[in-house]
């Protein structure tokens, strides 16, 4: 059976891109897909390109008009939602700091951000329990382009909007149970200073050569950096040089 057999998604910005190649996917698993586009003619493309079990909707996310369209279509042909992908954003890396106008800076947020933000509140009373909540990220989010502040900037607003939770009880969204590995390393470093993972950094495994040549010899026990030095006594020194250099 389909992942996906019988499940209701919502797609924005879906005419184009890895948008476009999820619609695809999900289709392929069985669901039905609702997928969104500015352009009615792109709309157009994108649902043929998708094929069969799919609804094209023209909306702009941009438009808070168009997002409660959106909801009340999906309510009215299958009155659920199991998995929401906000995928629709712009870009733009021509408008420096320095140079940005009102205008620019209105467009931007108002999709990016504005837009992830009313989409999922629109269609949350429409999410099922269990149900999917994913919002698109980019790595500038946290690395930032020269040249493109407030795109960083407004990728950075919604990576936030994930990770401090934005979906109904009982459903699940991306910020909270898939966290990057850069997000789960810094949460390891938070609760144990010393990594576990590292250890093998200052205890090297053990080779075989160093098997065959410690044959015979009583075993010591290895001490860390720390050890030693609380262990370091007047008169005592070679005793605790043999710990790690056991002699013949």
């Amino acid at each position: 059976m389909p992942k996906l057999d019988g499940k209701v998604a919502v797609i924005t910005g879906a005419t184009s891109g890895m948008a476009l190649a999820t619609a695809k996917l999900f289709v392929a698993e069985g669901a039905h897909v609702f997928i969104t586009g500015r352009r009615k003619d792109k709309v157009d493309e994108a649902v043929a390109a998708v094929g069969h079990n799919v609804t094209g909707v023209q909306a702009d996310s941009g438009n808070l008009d168009d997002l409660a369209r959106l909801a009340e279509t999906v309510r009215e042909h299958h009155g659920r939602v199991d998995v929401l992908f906000a995928s629709a954003g712009i870009g733009s890396v021509s408008d420096p700091l320095g140079s940005i106008t009102p205008e620019s800076f209105d467009t931007l947020v108002a999709v990016n951000f504005r837009g992830t933000v009313f989409t999922v509140q629109y269609l949350l009373p429409l999410m099922s329990d269990g149900a999917s909540i994913i919002l698109n990220g980019t790595t500038s989010a946290t690395k930032g382009i020269p040249g493109a502040g407030v795109y960083s900037a407004s990728k950075a607003a919604v990576r936030s909007l994930a990770h401090l939770g934005c979906g109904a009880e009982g459903s699940r969204h991306s910020g909270k149970r898939h966290q990057s590995r850069l997000d789960r390393h810094r949460a390891l470093q938070y609760r144990h200073p010393r990594i576990p993972e590292a250890d093998h950094l200052s205890h090297p495994p053990r080779t075989a050569g160093d098997q065959r040549r410690d044959r015979g010899r009583r075993a010591v026990p290895r001490l860390s950096g720390r050890q030693l030095h609380h262990r370091r006594k007047p008169g005592r020194r070679r005793r605790v040089q043999s710990h790690l250099t056991p002699s013949r």
